[in-house]
């Protein structure tokens, strides 16, 4: 969550005369400070945005010479700011046509207050209204990592979630986000793109949480379709590939839940699915579509599906662990050839004798095992959960 600056400036604007001169597609901006300048020589000519970004400006212009509006605006646009607010009685050099135009094509929002003195007065109150959002933000975030650990229960925190706009009754997506890399991720952590890129591109979504859970960035909408989450998501991956190249990031979507108590259920699907994207080199993947993915990955202990594939493929595991046998290989193909001895030695390159001789060993290392019927859907579905965990090592579910 975070603070727009039209909920900010709704809730001002008649209490202290303001007026929006230019820019109003803007106000759906985030708002994280407010501070004043009074000349164009305090703003940075080195790294500029790390004391502006989207921070709404406060100026009386009395020291910013004619003719530089455009230039002051086109500055704090650059360096990310969220708006400008003239405090001042002469407010006609500020509503030229160049500065509307400006501010209208930059989507940067131009605030006007005639009364220069309660700016003081205002500034305290906007600083206090993103202090105490970010304050509650911060404390919705801890619950929902909480009870999405198990750690606990969503209905001890009703009161906070729905003072917050998460009604109990309403559908919800979750999604979990991934850096490739760890050391990318740690990086990511450093750099305050990650999370104005996933901000810019959730804001329009309404409700919504964001927080990192070990190495995951977890976010959770409201209400939201899940077309639209998935064209969000795929957005906010080309801005942070487009600013950062090599950074890798992987997302699953989670299935929509009806109600805030199912919440876990959604998150565990959208762990399932980004699994699946690590597994295929997928930059986004939905849990709907991933098949019988959706056991494998949604089992809450990998121990039992370790359990499982040693007590169906062990015996060929540990043979080609110590003779380099490709026997569970040769089956996976066996399988997928419907059982044309063929065709697995034309694709893997290899004489059909070869290929006999190594079914008649898996036969004779799976004792009682005929590789068909229940036998053989067993065998597959081990295969499947060999390569998602072999490749894994294990889960890698950090709460």
């Amino acid at each position: 969550m975070a603070v727009g600056l039209k909920e900010i400036y709704s809730n001002t604007y008649e209490e202290y005369g303001l007026e929006l001169l230019a820019g109003s597609l803007g106000l759906n901006n985030i708002i994280d400070w407010a501070l004043r300048i009074e000349s164009m020589a305090e703003l940075p000519d080195e790294d500029p945005e790390s004391a502006y970004e989207r921070c709404l400006v406060m100026t009386s212009a009395a020291m910013i010479g004619r003719d530089d509006e455009t230039a002051l605006i086109r500055k704090l646009a650059d360096m990310g700011s969220c708006g400008l607010m003239v405090v001042t009685t002469d407010v006609d050099r500020f509503s030229s046509q160049e500065v509307v135009s400006c501010c209208d094509s930059l989507n940067f929002p131009l605030i006007h207050m005639r009364d220069t003195t309660r700016v003081g007065e205002l500034q305290r109150e906007y600083i206090s209204e993103i202090e105490r959002d970010r304050n509650v933000s911060n404390t919705v975030n801890k619950v929902f990592a909480a009870v999405l650990s198990g750690k606990a229960r969503i209905d001890n925190h009703e009161q906070l979630l729905r003072q917050q706009g998460f009604r109990f009754d309403a559908a919800y997506t979750c999604i979990v986000l991934y850096a490739e890399d760890k050391r990318q991720y740690i990086e990511l952590q450093k750099i305050r793109e990650w999370n104005r890129f996933l901000i810019y591109a959730l804001r329009s979504l309404g409700v919504y949480a964001s927080f990192q859970m070990g190495q995951y960035q977890v976010v959770i909408l409201k209400d939201v379709d899940d077309e639209i989450v998935c064209k969000v998501m795929m957005s906010f991956t080309k801005m942070l590939r487009r600013h950062h190249v090599g950074v890798v990031t992987r997302i699953g979507v989670g299935e929509q839940v009806d109600g805030l108590a199912y919440i876990s259920q959604s998150y565990y699907a959208a762990f399932a699915a980004v699994r699946k994207a690590r597994m295929d080199g997928e930059e986004l993947v939905r849990f709907e579509d991933i098949g019988i993915y959706q056991l494998l990955f949604t089992t809450r202990d990998d121990m039992y599906v370790h359990r499982f594939v040693d007590r169906q493929l062990g015996a060929l595991v540990r043979y080609d662990r110590d003779n380099d046998a490709g026997l569970v290989e040769t089956l996976d193909r066996y399988f997928e050839c419907n059982c044309s001895v063929k065709q697995v030695a034309d694709q893997m390159h290899i004489h059909r004798n070869t290929v006999n001789k190594r079914i008649q060993l898996i036969k004779e290392l799976l004792t009682d095992n005929t590789l068909k019927g229940m036998d053989r859907t067993n065998l597959e579905m081990a295969i499947i959960a060999e390569k998602i965990f072999g490749q894994e090592g294990g889960s890698d579910h950090e709460e």
